[in-house]
């Protein structure tokens, strides 16, 4: 099978998968706090085996052994209460968008004028705005907001999976 056709394949299960999010961001929301929640503590996990594995470095055993447990632990508490553990990511999530759009900002207003400077600040007060709105309708929005910001990166991931395919086929085309 061509490369190309491969890229196609996941750029087309991308999008069925994201227009799936977003007909049930419920459940895709759930879906993506379990996924957080199982990664938590397999990062966990092998942090903490690769901590007793690090021979002789006192600080690196202590320091990858409170990484993992503390990974481990979230990820069993996202487990065991889902619904609360989509609180604590819709507010993480919103924590990220306000610091990300106000990075942006500080670089927007430090670099030169033009249409990068222009593109920043819009994109920084997006983010900014982006995350009042879900704050505002805290804490009802924290099961939907995960399934749609899953939904979104998905059908975005797809959109440029099916591009990615459609170049590498014509490069293809054009070598034959």
């Amino acid at each position: 099978m061509n490369g190309w056709l491969l890229w196609m394949a996941l750029g087309v299960l991308s999008l069925i998968a994201g227009g799936l999010a977003l007909m049930n961001p419920f459940v895709a929301s759930i879906t993506a706090e379990l996924i957080a929640a199982w990664a938590f503590v397999a990062i966990g996990a092998i942090s903490c085996v690769a901590a007793f594995r690090n021979r002789g470095d006192r600080t690196a055993l202590f320091v990858g052994l409170a990484l993992g447990l503390v990974f481990v632990v979230m990820g069993v508490v996202l487990l065991l209460d889902p619904l609360r553990g989509l609180l604590s990511l819709t507010l993480l999530f919103s924590l990220l968008l306000i610091l990300g759009g106000g990075f942006r900002l500080v670089y927007a207003f430090g670099a030169e004028r033009g249409r990068t400077r222009v593109a920043m600040i819009a994109s920084g007060v997006v983010s900014i705005l982006l995350a009042a709105v879900i704050l505002a309708g805290f804490p009802a929005s924290a099961v939907i907001v995960p399934g749609v910001v899953l939904a979104v990166e998905l059908i975005s991931n797809g959109v440029s999976l099916i591009l990615l395919a459609l170049d590498d086929r014509r490069i293809a085309d054009r070598a034959a």
